[in-house]
């Protein structure tokens, strides 16, 4: 009989233990329920953030292209100038300072657009970042290039977007 009775005698004492912990319980809930308030604003925090950045480089991106595009029409009108200027030395109507200036003015838009395109190029692989994507370099060296690594889930295809980006590269 001792041996039946003795697990039911400690069951009392564990009961009222249990019951009675004086808000223990309810302290942890409080405090768990405050860990996990503050994991929800700082993922909402992350989330606008990351929002933000992709906003940010598509606006630039298409800033970027206007740009370029204005800056290709003045490389095509300093060729066209260019060629002009280039005939009217042979036909001996100006001195070749004239076409040395020209050609100056050649290169300095070519370099223009060059930088343009840089700085396109940096504003993609910053987009691509910003929707969680990275950027894996192929070789090593001078010549290494740069592919972009296309995370996608079934639940975020960003199929359009990655197609515009191969379109703007």
């Amino acid at each position: 009989m001792a041996d039946g009775a003795e697990p039911l005698w400690s069951l009392g004492p564990s009961l009222a233990f249990t019951a009675l912990d004086f808000g223990g319980r309810a302290a942890v809930r409080d405090a768990a329920r405050a860990a996990y308030d503050a994991s929800v604003a700082d993922y909402r925090q992350t989330m606008l953030t990351a929002f933000g950045q992709v906003e940010d480089n598509l606006n630039a991106l298409e800033v970027l292209r206007r740009e370029s595009a204005a800056q290709r029409d003045a490389v095509d009108a300093a060729k066209r100038a260019l060629s002009r200027v280039g005939n009217r030395y042979e036909n001996g109507a100006i001195t070749y300072l004239n076409v040395v200036v020209t050609q100056a003015i050649v290169l300095s838009d070519q370099r223009a657009a060059v930088r343009i395109e840089r700085r396109r190029m940096a504003a993609s692989v910053a987009l691509v970042k910003a929707l969680g994507g990275g950027v894996a370099e192929r070789g090593g060296g001078v010549g290494a290039g740069v592919s972009f690594v296309q995370v996608q889930s079934e639940k975020q295809p960003h199929g359009r977007l990655f197609s515009y980006l191969n379109q703007t590269i």
